[in-house]
């Protein structure tokens, strides 16, 4: 034990765990050049290794671990306010007509004025990519040297230590006799990758009215497989590779977020998905010569699915489940109405709000075990393959997709915002949201929609006289004295669509909410809260019942802190 020990003093020890991290940072020098100084651009690289010892006992046969990521961006901001100046007619107006010097000129007129502030309302954009990568691979021999890659078998390569995300590194430690031979092994070769695009921008056609436009697309794959050695072939074999991963991007179903059932809760819209699965099935097997699409087949259900949602024409619509642009969401809020001569004498702010956010994504899926080839990640997610492979219920795809979904939002569809110069406060808000979600197991479609009226309403005053006399004296609260209410309706309800059948509504429930609140300081060390709650709720469907709920009463809170 004692020659043990000297001996691993000498070599300083064992390596557990080996940890490296790098970086750069470049600012591209894009705003140099005279005409682009409007262009910033900012590009980064990131790199980490990381080496996990094995166990000791077992490192002959089960190897150590290594794994490398690596992530790179580039972030883009335009400042198009620059941009403006060094076009001509748009640096004149921004001279002569604010200062007010364009007597005379055509710079004078009022719509020359609108039209130009239109056409010069967008401010800003900004621009993001990043990509993140990993790669992990089990059964290495050999120990980290300097930087990580040992200095006699140069194992795993200067590559992966730097952030390489080739997928042939495995088959090339094979071959260099990197790896153990170990029949057992049951460690995947993993590699994941994720991309994030975001794009932002900002409008401002007049003072006061401000448009944001916000669109996203987040694509998160991932692939493993069992790659080990096979003594009974004495070479080193694939076994079990899966590629999966998760999608979603930003999205526009504003065109039939205001369609109503019928009175037999039958949708116009969940009527032209059912119709478009004939053109999207017909485009289909004009396009695959290797067999025939059966009417629920995925790749025929979610073309149409997202065609319908969406308002769009299925005989053009795109056949891919995965879209490639996002769409620009958006909110809008305007303040200009305080500016107005009759309402700034009685309201400090009126704001207004509308915003619309929309998202369409794909769960969790994976490839068909029908497909083993063409699954390493050379091969975008957005080039959708075609199917190969026929069963007797018609072409099977080659990604498995159990759901997808469209979520959209009003948050609010309008609000509205206030404050007067006594000190009272109201906010209302009218919100609509859906929930549509395509279940490919059995096709059919879940809805959930959502109403939501709220007024909040709110009023601050010191010196408030009671409408009471004690002892001849009028009483008056020293103190400050806030009245609140909260008033809200809400309906949810869920129904349950199914292909060649009547829509049921399978959940609901209708709410209403009021609650009001007198709150008074009666010392910096005494509050008192008078409150009354009124809570209803109505069940949509008959096997729930109707819960109604009613509290009230004071609070009084004494604060013990110096």
């Amino acid at each position: 034990k004692l020659d043990s020990m000297y001996y691993n003093l000498k070599r300083f020890g064992r390596t557990k765990n080996f940890n490296q991290s790098a970086s750069v940072n470049y600012k591209l020098p894009i705003d140099k050049i005279p005409l682009l100084d409007w262009v910033n651009s900012t590009a980064e690289y990131s790199s980490r290794y990381l080496w996990s010892a094995g166990s000791y006992q077992q490192s002959d046969t089960l190897g150590n671990i290594v794994e490398n990521a690596r992530e790179y961006a580039l972030t883009t901001k335009l400042d198009i306010n620059k941009l403006y100046d060094k076009i001509p007619i748009f640096k004149n107006y921004t001279k002569k007509f604010k200062e007010k010097d364009s007597t005379g000129t055509v710079f004078q007129s009022r719509v020359f004025d609108g039209i130009m502030k239109m056409i010069m309302s967008l401010k800003s954009i900004n621009l993001t990519y990043n990509v993140s990568e990993r790669t992990a691979m089990s059964g290495i021999i050999d120990s980290p040297g300097l930087f990580g890659q040992n200095n006699v078998t140069n194992s795993p390569g200067w590559d992966f230590v730097f952030g390489s995300q080739d997928a042939s590194v495995r088959k090339r430690a094979a071959a260099n006799g990197w790896l153990v031979k170990n029949d057992f092994l049951n460690t995947p070769f993993l590699q994941t990758r994720n991309h994030n695009f975001q794009f932002r921008s900002s409008l401002e056609p007049i003072n006061g009215f401000r448009i944001q436009l916000d669109a996203k697309r987040i694509v998160s794959e991932n692939f493993q497989e069992i790659f080990r050695y096979n003594s009974a072939e004495d070479t080193y074999v694939s076994l079990t590779p899966t590629r999966g991963g998760n999608f979603s991007l930003s999205f526009l179903a504003i065109k039939t977020a205001f369609v109503d059932d019928d009175n037999s809760k039958n949708s116009s819209t969940f009527l032209r998905f059912v119709e478009n699965r004939e053109v999207i099935r017909s485009r289909l097997n004009s396009l695959n010569s290797s067999g025939e699409y059966g009417l629920n087949s995925q790749d025929v259900l979610i073309p149409a699915f997202i065609s319908a949602y969406s308002g769009s024409n299925a005989s053009t619509f795109s056949l891919k489940p995965f879209p490639k642009i996002p769409i620009p969401n958006w909110r809008v809020d305007f303040s200009g109405l305080s500016k107005i001569k009759s309402l700034s004498e009685i309201f400090s702010t009126i704001t207004l709000t509308h915003s619309y956010q929309s998202t369409y994504s794909v769960g969790e899926f994976s490839n068909s075990l029908l497909y083993q080839d063409n699954l390493d990640f050379s091969n975008s997610l957005m080039n959708y393959p075609l199917a190969s492979q026929q069963t007797e219920n018609g072409l099977i795809p080659f990604y498995i997709i159990n759901q997808v979904r469209i979520i959209e939002r009003f948050a609010p569809l309008i609000g509205l915002n206030i404050r007067t110069k006594n000190n009272l406060n109201a906010r209302v808000d009218y919100k609509k949201d859906r929930n549509i979600m395509l279940n490919l197991s059995n096709s059919q479609v879940n809805e959930m929609r959502n109403s939501d009226f709220t007024i909040d309403f709110g009023y601050t005053r010191d010196k408030l006289r009671l409408p009471f006399k004690y002892q001849g004296n009028t009483l008056i609260l020293d103190n400050e004295i806030e009245f609140r209410l909260n008033f809200t309706i809400r309906n949810t309800k869920t129904i349950q669509r199914k292909i060649d059948d009547e829509s049921v509504i399978t959940n609901g429930n209708y709410n209403f909410q009021l609650r009001p609140n007198i709150n008074y300081t009666v010392n910096d060390r005494m509050n008192l809260v008078i409150y009354y709650d009124r809570v209803v709720n109505k069940p949509t469907v008959s096997n729930s019942f109707p819960r109604y709920s009613t509290s009230f009463g004071a609070r009084l809170r004494l604060s013990l802190n110096q």
